[in-house]
């Protein structure tokens, strides 16, 4: 009496290994973000590429020690400063608005500029470094 096995092979279940991946597959899924998340940045334009307009001009407002006010080198109360930011920001929307503090300056006097230059119609404003000497 002889006993004949068939002809059998070992085989791997492969349902455990897909389970496994696809678990890792919806680990990943949910750790990967869905919005980048960063600081919006503008990427300069090639200068030789024609542009749609001449640059608009540049508004610069400068605030000295005793708190005088300039906008572009000429001298201006407060009331003129936001006066001409407004038309200026009628012309030109996106036009950014650089402040320009002495370092003297407390904060917060540079920071009723600021509130000066966002009442007047400033979606980008930029702060310049403190110039020394």
């Amino acid at each position: 009496m002889a006993m004949q096995t068939g002809n059998s092979q070992a085989t791997i279940n492969m349902t455990p290994m897909i389970d496994i991946l696809l678990v890792l597959l919806i680990i990943l899924l949910v750790i990967t973000p869905l919005k980048p998340v960063g600081l919006a940045t503008e990427v300069p334009r090639d200068a030789n590429a024609p542009g749609p307009d001449p640059l608009p001009p540049m508004a610069v407002s400068r605030m000295d020690a005793q708190g005088g006010l300039a906008l572009n080198q000429q001298a201006c109360t407060s009331e003129e400063l936001r006066a001409t930011l407004a038309g200026l920001l009628q012309r030109y929307p996106m036009l950014p608005v650089f402040i320009d503090g002495a370092p003297e300056l407390e904060f917060g006097q540079v920071a009723g500029v600021i509130d000066l230059a966002k009442g007047a119609g400033a979606q980008r404003i930029g702060i310049m470094p403190g110039r020394r000497g």
